[in-house]
């Protein structure tokens, strides 16, 4: 049991501060010189200090002689004090004392010397023992918050870090509780390093077993973890109890915001705790020995980084091995991203041009050689074309072939998805990086992948549709494209019919009607003076949102389930006429109805001439001005018509063309 030979003050401050009774719980034996008791303890204390269980010494003879000498050399110490020094130096004893002279004095003699807040900690300690949260705090207050794998960021370009957890473990603990308890954090970083601590009750064997197990329930988990134990934790215990003792002692005495001194004392403390922390720590995650989540079947006992790159290389074994410094990081700078962005207009604008057709080194040029070029995502094809292509089959196209083929396995699946996937295990790739891969095989897929955006099909890939894809990738969907061979005959026919190569895949013939019915003005969008067949078409088209469904749902059903090709593009053919023969009509009506020559208007302009200004009727007179221009060959039968039915051309319908009939019937 140790000894603590305490001098007055002491006595006095643990009375005042209510913990007298507490300091003699904690194990230690009190003791006070017998002249101290009797000048100055006795008569106060006397009587509570003796039921507590204070010892009260004398001094022998040689004992007294060093307190006399003390005396005469420090004239500031009292007797009592000179007496309280020589009883702990003559015996080895701890000395607490309050009074500065006295501890110099003490530790200029090599006496251990503690002052009445030495106390408090471990009053403290003692009936506040660290818990869970505070036991999770550590690392990052000794500075060991996180671990970075560095071969693995040497070899894949991505920086990735691994937050260290400490673990308390006690005999009621068993791989499933520990494990659920680690799931349950969340890592700032790509995985964790648990340090399973044990309270004392569980063996070094035991406590492997524990590992070991931990990390196999953490792969069930698809947890990228690994799992380290030590059995003796006195050490960090110790360093942390007094650390968070002495930060409790000044949070919860706000007198000693005005003592200078104490709070000196206590920075002091603070510092040295963390120090010693920190050398615990280091020591104890050096020695452990690291199960991993990925690969449980052997521990590992190599340096810290060393577990961090091992685990990486375990847990994300298909990251890309992409060294781009703007982009490889989940929160890429503002000018990162604007980069980024004009890499990907330039993707969808100049596919066909070396480059990408990006003049001079700007960050996008950067870009495009560290991300599209070295794996050959942009390159000539057999034919020397320009294009964008699945991944080459040299370094380091290989490590990008796993987080291909996930995009090429998924169907109807949103941009947002997909980068959710690639960004966990085993791919762990950068958000920075996911945009231009993701937009790069959209390019290099576009006859059997279709793109939908807020579910609309995209026909082309735009600025526009970049731009929606960098804000919004949860709106951008995906499909792939497969069809049975019952539907080849017609997708054969609609495409040698509309120009386009004969190779089965549904998706550009979808794309080719899309566009055909897009560009037709709108009236042939509108009118019904075309067949059935044409007007049930028209419909299908313009109302799909999926090409798979327009070719095989929408137009089938359209046509009486007859999949022909011919009734298809006759369809399409008398859309595109309807406007054209409307014009036409509108012309051959205005002739009739002013009496002159449909070729040639001849004598128009001449009756105009004499009609002007004669009715103080303004839209007469611009009918008059605009069938003249006829007769000179620069008549424009939109305007005109456009002035009849007080209507731009782009909101004709069936009922306007009867009105302009109407109203060209009333100038003769």
């Amino acid at each position: 049991m140790p000894f603590l030979v305490s001098d007055t003050s002491v006595i006095i401050d643990l009375d005042r501060g209510d913990l007298l009774d507490a300091a003699f719980q904690l194990g230690d034996q009190l003791v006070v010189p017998d002249l101290l008791f009797s000048r100055e303890l006795d008569a106060d204390f006397g009587a509570r200090l003796r039921s507590l269980g204070l010892v009260i010494e004398s001094l022998d003879a040689g004992e007294v002689t060093r307190a006399t000498r003390l005396g005469r050399t420090e004239r500031r110490l009292s007797v009592a004090d000179t007496f309280a020094f020589a009883l702990a130096h003559g015996r080895r004893w701890t000395l607490l004392t309050g009074d500065g002279t006295l501890r110099s004095v003490a530790e200029a003699q090599g006496i251990a010397v503690h002052g009445v807040l030495w106390i408090i900690d471990r009053i403290e300690a003692a009936v506040a023992p660290i818990d869970s949260d505070q036991m999770a705090s550590l690392p990052k207050r000794a500075g060991f918050a996180f671990a970075t794998a560095k071969r693995h960021y040497f070899r894949t370009g991505a920086l990735r870090t691994f937050d260290i957890r400490l673990h308390l473990v006690t005999k009621s603990d068993d791989a499933s509780s520990i494990a659920e308890a680690i799931s349950g954090y969340m890592p700032t970083g790509s995985g964790v390093l648990a340090l399973l601590l044990s309270d004392g009750s569980v063996s070094d064997s035991e406590m492997q077993r524990l590992c070991k197990g931990t990390a196999k329930r953490l792969r069930s988990l698809d947890i990228v973890a690994a799992v380290g134990g030590i059995e003796s934790v006195s050490e960090i215990r110790a360093s942390a109890t007094e650390l968070f003792a002495v930060e409790r002692v000044f949070r919860e005495h706000p007198q000693l915001e005005g003592d200078r001194i104490a709070r000196r004392e206590i920075a002091a403390r603070q510092s040295a705790c963390i120090d010693l922390l920190n050398r615990s720590l280091e020591k104890a995650l050096a020695s452990a020995r690291w199960w991993l989540a990925p690969k449980p079947d052997r521990a590992h006992s190599e340096p810290l980084t060393m577990i961090a790159s091992i685990l990486a290389d375990e847990g994300f074994p298909s990251a890309p091995e992409l060294k781009s410094e703007l982009l490889q990081r989940n929160k890429p700078s503002s000018s990162a991203m604007a980069a980024l962005r004009e890499l990907c207009h330039a993707m969808v604008e100049r596919p066909d041009q070396l480059d990408l057709g990006i003049v001079g080194y700007p960050a996008e040029k950067g870009l495009y050689l560290t991300i599209l070029k070295p794996f050959g995502l942009h390159r000539a094809d057999d034919t020397g074309r320009l294009g964008f292509h699945s991944p080459i089959d040299v370094d380091p196209g290989p490590s990008l072939k796993a987080a291909w083929d996930h995009l090429e396995e998924s169907t109807d699946v949103a941009a947002s998805a997909v980068y959710q996937d690639w960004s966990r295990s085993p791919f762990g790739m950068k958000a920075g990086v996911m945009p231009v891969i993701f937009l790069a095989f959209l390019l290099a897929n576009r006859d059997h992948v279709a793109v939908y955006v807020d579910g609309v099909f995209q026909t082309g890939l735009d600025s526009v549709f970049v731009d929606k894809l960098l804000q919004r990738p949860a709106d951008v969907k995906v499909r792939h494209i497969d069809r049975s061979v019952r539907e080849t005959a017609f997708l054969s026919g609609l495409a040698s019919q509309l120009g386009l190569s004969n190779d089965g895949k549904s998706l550009p013939v979808a794309a080719a009607l899309f566009q055909g019915f897009e560009t037709l003005p709108a009236y042939s969008l509108r009118t019904r003076r075309i067949s059935e067949d044409a007007i049930r078409v028209r419909s299908a088209v313009t109302a799909a949102r999926d090409p798979e469904a327009l070719l095989f749902d929408a137009l089938p059903k359209a046509l009486g389930h007859d999949l022909d090709p011919d009734r298809v593009m006759d369809a399409l053919q008398q859309c595109r006429l309807a406007y054209p023969a409307l014009l036409a009509e509108m012309r051959t009506a205005l002739a009739r109805s002013l009496g002159v020559d449909e070729s040639t208007f001849a004598g128009l302009g001449q009756r105009a001439k004499a009609v002007l200004h004669l009715t103080n009727d303004y839209d007469f007179d611009a009918f008059a001005n605009r069938a003249a221009a006829f007769e000179n060959g620069v008549g424009d039968i939109e305007g005109l018509v456009s002035l009849l039915v007080h209507k731009p051309a782009s909101s004709w319908s069936d009922r306007d063309r009867d009105q302009a009939l109407i109203e060209m019937a009333s100038y003769p």
